[in-house]
Parts: structure tokens; C-alpha cells; sequence
């Protein structure tokens, strides 16, 4: 087996890599009818922007992260876990369209359910 030691990052193609991996997650979440309610009073670049910051921070790139209160940006916006893991299952599906293995994707969607409780809010939340 032939070892790659270059980042995810650079793996995915660079800064390149990661707008088109943006670009590619969020045409499939707003296409997904029990997310896009969610998105359709965001100011969609905004959150591109952010989205692509975190993501080369994810991948072993270069950042700089705007360190937003995730718990503050999502309260109140009724999202369950349901809702998360719908989320969380197209940004795997996604990541694979990028030739990032399975035990990466895996690596990063940890990271990503780190925020998990930002996300849904208090623990009464995380009852579907």
C-alpha cells in the first residue's frame, strides 16, 4: 500500500478543492426538502465563506476561523438530530466524490459531530 502523507487538504485539490467540496454539499442540502427550510433566510455566501474556513482548518489546511458561537447561530431554528445527521450523511457522501477515503471521511465527520450539541441545542433537543 502506497502512503500519501500530504494533507487532506492538499489531497482534495487545495483551496480549489474545498470551494468545489462547498459548493457541491450545500447544492445538495438545499436540494434536500428536511433541510432547506433551514436555509432559506440565510445569506447563503456568508455562510459558504464560513463553511470553507472550517473545512481547510478540517482538512489540515490553512485558516483563519471566524469562531462564530455555533449554539448561538442555531437556536431556536427547531433543528434535531435527525435533521444533523441527514446533514452529516451528505457531507460523507459528498467527501467521497473527492477521493478521500473512508477511514478520512470517517476522521472528519468526528470532527464535525463535535458540534453536535451546538447545533441541536439542550438535551431535550436531541429527542426526535
Amino acid at each position: 500500500m502506497v502512503e500519501n502523507n500530504d494533507s487532506l487538504y492538499l489531497r482534495v485539490g487545495g483551496e480549489t478543492g474545498v470551494n468545489k467540496l462547498v459548493e457541491s454539499f450545500y447544492e445538495k442540502v438545499l436540494a434536500e426538502e428536511s433541510l432547506n427550510n433551514f436555509f432559506r433566510d440565510i445569506p447563503m455566501q456568508q455562510l459558504k465563506n464560513m463553511q470553507k474556513e472550517f473545512f481547510c482548518i478540517a482538512l489540515g489546511g490553512p485558516a483563519k476561523y471566524s469562531d462564530i458561537n455555533l449554539s448561538h447561530a442555531h437556536q431556536g431554528k427547531g433543528i434535531k438530530t435527525s435533521h444533523f445527521s441527514t446533514f452529516v450523511d451528505i457531507l460523507f457522501d459528498t467527501l467521497s466524490e473527492l477521493n478521500i477515503s473512508k477511514d478520512e471521511r470517517y476522521q472528519l465527520i468526528s470532527q464535525v459531530n463535535t458540534y453536535v450539541g451546538d447545533i441541536v441545542g439542550d438535551a431535550e433537543s436531541l429527542i426526535d
